[in-house]
């Protein structure tokens, strides 16, 4: 369950795009099985009627048996609060990264996982941007958050739940 892992698999889905009419398969899929494991129906909506960016993520973890414990996980800032936070400065390509559109404090948002960066922006591969899976460019400014997943708590203290346990 590493990063590079979540990554590889995630980069195989990009051009995968919603339909001018009906649904893409292969998003409704997504939908699906993310309404089946977490008892949110979104089955039964087609890809242009959902922001899709942070179910494409809760599925990309999930293909990877990395378990996502959030109360709304349908939303990219819920993101803001999984697993270990890190400064974007130490941040490594396949973080998670939550930017927020508009006001900071609004509740919409965008997420994907990062993939370089620049001194001014990031470039993270996500879902529904653009209405398709792709790497897009993002202002530094407009990160909210940035996660390591591969980091869970283990009482007070954080463990890389990707290194073999001993």
């Amino acid at each position: 369950m590493d990063k590079k892992n979540v990554l590889y698999h995630a980069l195989q889905y990009v051009g995968v795009q919603e339909f001018t009419t009906g649904s893409n398969p292969i998003i409704q899929k997504w939908f699906e099985t993310f309404s089946v494991a977490t008892g949110y129906n979104y089955s039964h909506l087609d890809d242009g009627e959902l922001a899709w960016c942070a179910v494409w993520v809760w599925n990309m973890l999930h293909d990877n048996g990395i378990h996502v414990d959030l109360l709304y996980p349908q939303r990219a800032k819920a993101y803001a609060d999984f697993r270990k936070e890190v400064f974007l400065d130490e941040s490594q390509r396949g973080d998670i990264v939550i930017t927020y559109r508009g006001k900071k404090s609004a509740p919409t948002g965008h997420i994907g996982f990062l993939v370089s960066q620049t001194k001014s922006s990031v470039y993270l591969l996500s879902g529904n941007h653009g209405n398709s899976v792709s790497v897009a460019k993002f202002p530094k400014s407009k990160v909210l958050s940035v996660r390591d997943f591969e980091y869970v708590k283990r009482g007070e203290l954080w463990v890389n739940d990707s290194l073999p346990f001993t």
